[in-house]
């Protein structure tokens, strides 16, 4: 189960990621901290899933790092498209869907 804290982090984040004007579909935690093996040197792995994804997945993916304020530095974003989260043969998405915890 994951501690408010990281949800309450998560919550500020993605609204920042909106008034940066990315509509957001979803959002899912995953990783260490979904897994219940996170440390103090876990990162939060965050999957932003949204209409705007999809062209280059390096550069949103910086874009949305680049949102991060110093309260949300551990999140580490993973940027989808619907399209390509609902892509059977995606690995990671497979991983989220299965693993992760929908916050919104």
């Amino acid at each position: 189960m994951i501690n408010e804290k990281i949800k309450s982090i998560v919550s500020k984040y993605i609204i920042n990621v909106k008034k940066q004007g990315i509509p957001v579909w979803r959002v899912y935690i995953f990783g260490s901290y979904v897994k219940g093996t996170a440390d103090i040197h876990s990162d939060i792995d965050v999957c932003v899933i949204s209409k705007k994804f999809g062209k280059d997945r390096q550069k949103e993916r910086v874009m949305l790092m680049n949102i991060r304020s110093e309260n949300d530095g551990l999140i580490e974003p993973h940027p989808f498209s619907p399209e390509d989260f609902l892509n059977p043969y995606d690995p990671l998405a497979y991983q989220i869907k299965n693993h992760g915890l929908l916050v919104m």
